[in-house]
């Protein structure tokens, strides 16, 4: 799913693109959840990729939450202190 960040909006970091997995998605229409790739783009959202970790994709989906895997991430750390 590409999204649009309108220009106005300001940007978490100024690095070229960072990708950040470990991203998980909870729907009441799939019991284990879905999975997904966030991209992010010169500080913006630029593209959620998501895949299933058993079945099909629900289609459509009521409702949806994103929720970080792995509690040990430090994003603000990644955008700040990584090289560009």
């Amino acid at each position: 799913m590409e999204l649009y960040v309108p220009d106005d909006v300001p940007r978490v970091a100024k690095r070229e693109r960072i990708v950040l997995g470990g991203v998980h998605i909870v729907v009441p229409e799939n019991a284990v959840g879905l999975g997904a790739i966030v991209f992010v783009k010169e500080g913006a959202l630029e593209m959620l990729e998501g895949f299933t970790y058993e079945g099909i994709w629900p289609d459509p989906m009521s409702t949806w939450q994103l929720h970080e895997l792995s509690a040990e991430r430090d994003l603000h750390a990644l955008t700040t202190k990584l090289p560009p």
